[in-house]
């Protein structure tokens, strides 16, 4: 049996960008794509690099919409241990501008989510241009969805 530090140190460990996406507690990753940005902002390279580049490709491919309220979906399967693949889906929000994304550009992103009939999500506030009781209060009207927010 866990110690109970034991747990809240798991608890916390997952509620890290890193954590939800190693942990797959969530079913999606969020990411914002602001249209005139050049240099991606940090949630994006960590979900990146724990995707081993996938979403800089799509992205740099075209596959990926920058668009504002155009929501785009990116599954990536990759191996996570020596026999066994997975899927990892992401989500990317087009936004005009990251200090500014409206309620319009949510609404597409909500619309997209209910679409998929997803039950999880993980969003990172910083990547949002949020601070994390923002992040949740956009997405509070989410009914059946468990959105995770980072810093």
């Amino acid at each position: 049996m866990g110690r109970p530090e034991d747990t809240a140190a798991s608890n916390s460990e997952s509620t890290t960008l890193e954590g939800l996406v190693g942990s797959r507690r969530v079913e999606a990753w969020i990411l914002c794509l602001p249209e005139h940005e050049k240099f991606p902002e940090s949630a994006f390279l960590r979900v990146d690099w724990r995707l081993r580049g996938a979403v800089t490709r799509a992205l740099g491919a075209g596959a990926l919409s920058r668009s504002s309220g155009e929501v785009s979906l990116l599954p990536v399967t990759r191996m996570v241990s020596d026999q066994n693949l997975q899927t990892f889906k992401i989500l990317t929000l087009g936004v005009r501008d990251r200090s500014g994304v409206t309620q319009s550009e949510i609404s597409h992103l909500q619309k997209n989510i209910e679409g998929l009939k997803l039950k999880s999500v993980g969003i990172s506030a910083k990547n949002f241009g949020w601070s994390k009781s923002e992040a949740k209060k956009h997405f509070q009207g989410m009914k059946g969805v468990e959105v995770c927010v980072t810093d």
